[in-house]
């Protein structure tokens, strides 16, 4: 059979113009818009966890430094290294400072250079202003240079002047324990962990609230009024407004274990105060909650060397158990 060497062009007549192809519409162009925008979404929530994952990694790297340097301090004190007053000398007369909790005892022990100035510890070559700590005791995911490595105060802390410590980190140096006094195991004491420096901020990872509950109130009663006192805005912020105090007052560097961390109630100091016949008593109850800006948990550092990161959603038993030191409590898996 011949074939019409034309059939191609009479098949096609009259549809030269659907061959092109059409221009886009304005449909077609918020559609590519949109799928370049969640691209571009997906990509920068990608990015942000990659810092906040390095940050993490920083923030755990600084309180292994910490941990490694207080079981190095303990071992070779074979004590503990307590929140009891440290005069640290200064060049100058009457510029020596009181340090009163055992950073101070770490810093050393891994030679972090540090001078008193002014009644101000500095650790870096600053003369003025705020005295911030030395960066193995920060965490970059605060956003600023301030304290974040706390020391572990136990469960349900109570500070009483004139008399003992029931916690590792004792005031007076005859009260000191030893790491053979954890009986409970290494890895299942916290010695520190995470929490940013308080403020006077309203943020319930930084506030700390004060208020006066008396001393026989409940737990339930305790919690009550803290949450009263933070709703209030009656916040403890530090020893010295704008010039934190990083290793002053036991309380501005500890937490405890009587909440799991970064829990949804107020943090809270209880001040009481009583007058006998030749002395004022001072009693002290201290909620402050581990808690950090970490996605999920915190991290802590235990008396093995070891720090992980505890989550939220941790059971409250065993985070309590994980704070105490020689209750013989059970520590399930977490």
């Amino acid at each position: 059979m011949t074939r019409d060497p034309q059939w191609h062009l009479r098949a096609n007549k009259g549809n030269c113009a659907g061959t092109l192809p059409a221009g886009f519409t304005l449909v077609d162009s918020l559609v590519c818009v949109g799928i370049i925008g969640i691209l571009a979404s997906l990509l920068l929530i990608g990015i942000t966890a990659v810092r906040e994952r390095s940050r993490n990694l920083q923030c755990q790297n600084n309180l292994r430094q910490s941990i490694l340097g207080l079981i190095q301090v303990a071992d070779r004190q074979r004590k503990i290294p307590g929140l009891n007053s440290t005069l640290l000398s200064a060049e100058r007369p009457h510029d020596d400072v009181v340090a009163c909790n055992a950073l101070i005892a770490i810093a050393k022990e891994i030679s972090v250079p540090m001078r008193a100035q002014e009644k101000v510890i500095r650790f870096d070559d600053g003369k003025t202003g705020e005295s911030f700590p030395p960066p193995m005791f920060t965490c970059p995911s605060t956003g600023d240079r301030n304290l974040a490595t706390r020391l572990n105060l136990g469960v349900d802390p109570i500070f009483r002047v004139h008399e003992p410590n029931k916690f590792l980190f004792a005031r007076r140096q005859v009260e000191l324990l030893s790491v053979s006094d954890i009986t409970d195991g290494l890895s299942n004491t916290a010695a520190l962990a995470e929490r940013p420096w308080q403020t006077n901020q309203s943020k319930i990872q930084r506030a700390i609230a004060l208020d006066n509950t008396s001393e026989s109130a409940s737990v339930m009663e305790r919690k009550t009024n803290c949450q009263v006192a933070y709703s209030s805005g009656l916040l403890y912020t530090t020893s010295q407004p704008g010039c934190p105090d990083w290793w002053s007052n036991p309380y501005d560097a500890c937490y405890d274990h009587s909440r799991p961390p970064n829990n949804a109630h107020s943090d809270c100091l209880s001040n009481i105060s009583s007058w006998g016949e030749s002395r004022t008593a001072t009693t002290t109850h201290v909620v402050i909650s581990a808690r950090s800006y970490h996605a999920g948990g915190a991290n802590g550092a235990f008396w093995d060397g070891s720090v992980r990161l505890a989550n939220n959603d941790i059971d409250a038993d065993t985070w309590r158990a994980l704070g105490t030191f020689n209750a013989a409590d059970e520590v399930n898996d977490w």
